[in-house]
């Protein structure tokens, strides 16, 4: 299982800092979609998938330069959503896009 601790801020998820105060009451969201935790090694592959683009999104992280911002993903994730069901309903993206996702947050 891998555990992500993000907040919400003006609608958005964005990543638990446990120095700043006003996280204090932060959302812990618990995904276990994933069969592993990758590696240290694999890491830095699994974060070459996220990429930033200002003509893309505004220059928000997406996935592999493609229109898939990462808190999107992140977004259906923490609203329930299985990694299966993402990959179903966007089969262009692969487990390991998931997975980076999860590592980049």
């Amino acid at each position: 299982m891998i555990r992500v601790t993000v907040r919400r801020s003006g609608g958005k998820l964005t990543p638990w800092d446990p120095n700043d105060p006003d996280d204090a009451d932060a959302e812990m969201y618990v995904f276990d979609s994933l069969m592993h935790t990758p590696s240290q090694l694999a890491w830095d592959d699994l974060l070459a998938r996220i990429t930033t683009d200002e003509r893309i999104l505004g220059g928000k992280p997406i996935i592999r330069g493609m229109r898939f911002a990462v808190e999107h993903i992140i977004g259906m994730l923490a609203a329930g959503d299985s990694a299966d069901t993402i990959l179903r309903q966007y089969p262009i993206l692969e487990p390991e896009d998931i997975q980076a996702c999860l590592i980049f947050t």
